[in-house]
């Protein structure tokens, strides 16, 4: 006989709860312990999107003890307790250990937050051999919705687990199990996790920022935009109650991101759009984008909290604590604000007027939109390669005396080419696609390294003269000057390191690459 896995779940439909495991074992030659039984509340969480499920674990928590395990087994990594009655919670809410760790590894910056609950009755035993020695255990769970009106179980399941040394015993208790009925089925624990999360009205991994639309290269691109364009609001839509509630930082970013690139898609896309509409919403949108900016800002300083002062002398960290004070107490204003916006009716006439323009799917006027029509793979090429000549056109004007707007400037045209080539990757095949992005994502990163440092450099000057306009305490001025010192190295750092990083992306090998992918015809 095979031995048995690890961890065995065997799922029963709701009408065989009243399956009795010990009257099962009568027939064999193995008997169960006095049984433990336990009656209480099991929360599932994750983040936003999916992190944890992503990575094979999930979490939950029963009463005040939280657990990481893997999805495939249940086995438990790591364990904590609960600080409080909490729907999400982060890492640093823990003190330092295993636990949070872990946690901090799938996820540094999201919130996990509560998706389900459930009801879970469960009976314990241990399984005795002839000799009255342990050779595994059985753990029988009735799970009910709490928030169910009918409060009949989802399922029944029983989970086996050997001892060491002894699956091929427990393997026989599982043939006595399941032959007692054939509503009964062997299935994974992250089958029976799926199951309860759809239960529950959520589909594992049902969120994710990145583009994942397949478009028809033979379609109209207008019809095209139109997909791209209601799947970046969806986002945006999504994203809405986690930047009121301030969850964590990522609901603002995914938001953000999504902004920009609606705004690049109404931008890029050239005569395919009536133009005084395309004009009027990327005002709109710019303005929007605006008003969600300083806060953006903010959270970017307070993510640094930690690395800042790593940074510095051990003397001068000490000063940067009124900094973050401020910039958290400036935050919390800021935010106000912008959760007061979009719960206004201005933000809610503005999304309707856009989501109107979304759904209407007849052509523009041809006058107005001639390229509305073309065919989706043709503009995809046409606008990928003009910006890719941008980008190498302007990239190769960079000099020692180049100023940091200008910089500025070319890591916008680098993101506009990888908006493009992200909108339209249905169309190419990976291993062409896959290649371009990664050679252009490398310069990218360098030139955001460069205009990150610049623009906190002009952040903590502008709060440095502030602070010494209202009598600014030494302490603080100093670690700013230290901070700012370590900031300006770094930027040069990227700078000397943007040569190096451009001839890369201008080089022969990625020309190749770049003309093998605008000459690809077909879908992947």
């Amino acid at each position: 006989m095979p031995e048995l896995p690890e961890t065995t779940v065997i799922k029963f439909n709701p009408d065989s709860v009243a399956i009795s495991v010990p009257h099962i074992l009568e027939n064999t030659r193995y008997s169960l312990s006095f049984p433990e039984r336990k009656k209480t509340s099991r929360h599932y969480f994750d983040t936003f999107d999916w992190q944890a499920f992503s990575s094979g674990l999930t979490v939950q928590s029963e009463g005040r003890t939280v657990s990481i395990r893997e999805i495939s087994s249940t086995r438990i990594i790591a364990s904590d307790t609960l600080p409080s009655n909490t729907l999400c919670f982060m890492a640093e809410g823990f003190r330092p250990g295993k636990f949070p760790t872990i946690l901090s590894h799938i996820s540094p910056l999201r919130a996990f937050c509560r998706l389900a609950s459930f009801e879970v009755v469960s009976v314990k035993w241990r399984v005795l051999d002839h000799d009255e020695k342990t050779i595994g255990t059985i753990i029988d769970e009735s799970i009910s919705s709490i928030n169910d009106e009918n409060k009949g179980p989802i399922f029944h399941i029983i989970t086996l687990t050997p001892l060491r040394g002894y699956s091929q015993e427990m393997a026989t208790v599982r043939k006595a199990l399941q032959g007692e009925t054939v509503e009964s089925v062997s299935e994974s624990a992250a089958g029976i996790f799926q199951e309860l999360m759809r239960h529950s009205g959520r589909e594992p991994g049902d969120y994710s920022s990145k583009i994942t639309l397949k478009l028809d290269a033979e379609a109209p691109v207008h019809e095209s935009a139109l997909r791209l364009l209601r799947f970046t609001t969806e986002v945006m839509r999504r994203n809405e109650e986690g930047i009121r509630k301030s969850i964590d930082t990522e609901f603002l970013h995914d938001y953000r991101v999504s902004l920009r690139r609606a705004r690049s898609i109404l931008a890029q896309l050239k005569g395919v759009f009536d133009p005084r509409t395309a004009n009027h919403f990327r005002k709109e949108l710019k303005e929007l984008a605006e008003r969600t900016s300083a806060l953006r800002d903010l959270d970017v300083y307070l993510l640094e909290q930690q690395n800042f002062p790593a940074s510095l002398p051990p003397v001068l960290r000490g000063g940067l604590m009124p900094f973050f004070t401020g910039i958290t107490s400036a935050r919390q204003k800021i935010h106000r604000k912008l959760d007061r916006y979009l719960g206004s009716e201005e933000y809610r006439n503005l999304m309707s007027e856009w989501e109107a323009f979304l759904s209407v799917m007849q052509l523009p006027d041809p006058d107005k939109a001639p390229a509305a029509s073309l065919a989706t793979g043709k503009s995809a090429r046409t606008s990928i390669k003009k910006s890719w000549n941008r980008v190498k056109r302007n990239g190769r004007l960079v000099s020692r005396e180049t100023t940091d707007p200008e910089l500025h400037e070319l890591r916008i045209d680098c993101k506009k080419l990888r908006y493009l080539m992200e909108f339209f990757a249905s169309l190419f095949p990976s291993d062409r696609i896959g290649p371009a992005l990664k050679q252009l994502k490398q310069l990218q990163e360098n030139l955001g390294e460069f205009v990150d440092c610049s623009v906190q450099l002009e952040f903590l000057h502008a709060h440095l003269d502030e602070a010494s306009r209202n009598g600014c305490d030494t302490g603080l001025a100093a670690s700013l000057g230290g901070l700012m010192t370590r900031l300006y190295e770094k930027q040069e750092e990227a700078r000397s390191t943007f040569h190096a990083s451009f001839r890369t992306f201008d080089s022969d090998r990625t020309a190749a690459l770049f003309e093998e992918l605008l000459t690809e015809r077909t879908n992947k």
